[in-house]
């Protein structure tokens, strides 16, 4: 009885101190084509803009349909522990919202066809208990082009 209890210990032991290993999401190269949505928290202000973006082999295009700055950029990307982070290539001026780049951590989801990407946001601090903010969220949802 005592060998099987401390057995199971030494399981336990073994594989709560194993390291778990990180995981690398893999994307297949191609053309994706959906809509890039700007939303608040309070539901008074959503835009939807038609956005094509093509992925190949670490690098990224996207374009989006829009009269707005910014209509497109390019650079690289990874993706590691179901985070995309992708770096954007371009200069651009200041008179607009930055968050429209496709520049920084995503949170990715792959449904099928389906490629999801959620703009990840740092969480507010040392706000005023009178002070109430509106947050903003920045999200891709996107279809493999055939």
């Amino acid at each position: 009885m005592k060998t099987t209890i401390l057995t199971f210990l030494l399981a336990v032991t073994l594989f709560c101190g194993c390291k778990k290993s990180s995981s690398v999401t893999i994307i297949q190269d191609g053309a994706f084509s959906g809509t890039f949505t700007i939303k608040n928290s309070i539901n008074t202000y959503t835009e939807s803009i038609p956005v094509s973006l093509t992925l190949n082999q670490g690098e990224f295009t996207i374009s989006l349909n829009t009269n707005s700055k910014p209509v497109g950029g390019n650079g690289t990307f990874s993706v590691k522990n179901g985070i995309a982070t992708f770096v954007d290539e371009n200069t651009w001026t200041g008179e607009f919202d930055r968050n429209r780049i496709l520049n920084g951590e995503y949170d990715m989801e792959i449904k099928g066809r389906d490629l999801i990407f959620t703009r990840r946001t740092q969480p507010q601090t040392n706000i005023h208990s009178a002070t109430s903010y509106v947050q903003m969220s920045y999200q891709y949802v996107l279809k493999k082009d055939n």
